[in-house]
């Protein structure tokens, strides 16, 4: 994987065939989660989905990086993904504007200063999150962009591979002989 320099370079050509080559969510997801954690040195970083628009909830997806969760299904309306997921929009939370209820999703072991989102959207419908706990300051607003790319490329992965699968299957157009 590529180390993204000063200016937070996305391999999004790189990101999008690794992704393609996986056919599973959980692999997808520590994909992403690996890529957010280049973007974002010293931090650890969840990947969530919500596969259910009828009934949202966060599902853990991926992780990279020192920490565990306390549940892998996570109320969509609690914790700081209960702000994202009603904003639908990236941010970042100071560590010390927080108390431990509003990241009691997730068990750290070390101290935090911050906890940034980006949001995965599909067509205007949130479909998951990337959840980034910095150990070493807040993200930077070009790291805000890099991973807004990345959630780009991550959101349309998996139709993307549909829309291959079902072309590949699709027989060549042949002219009919009259």
């Amino acid at each position: 994987m590529a180390t993204p320099g000063a200016s937070f370079v996305v391999p999004l050509d790189e990101i999008a065939v690794t992704l393609l080559s996986e056919r599973e969510l959980a692999p997808r997801a520590r994909i992403i989660a690996a890529y957010a954690a280049q973007i974002c040195p010293d931090s650890a970083v969840s990947v969530y989905a919500i596969d259910d628009q009828s009934a949202p909830q966060w599902k853990l997806a991926g992780v990279s990086g020192e920490l565990t969760h306390e549940q892998k299904v996570i109320p969509f309306d609690s914790c700081t993904l209960g702000v994202i997921g009603e904003r639908k929009e990236a941010a970042v939370f100071a560590a010390a504007d927080l108390t431990r209820e509003d990241y009691g999703h997730l068990n750290l072991k070390r101290s935090f200063t911050a906890i940034a989102y980006q949001p995965i959207v599909v067509e205007e419908i949130m479909v998951g999150a990337i959840e980034v706990v910095s150990y070493a300051g807040e993200p930077s607003e070009a790291q805000m962009n890099a991973l807004e790319q990345l959630a780009d490329v991550g959101a349309y992965a998996p139709w993307l591979r549909a829309s291959a699968m079902r072309m590949s299957a699709t027989p060549t157009w042949r002219p009919s002989r009259a």
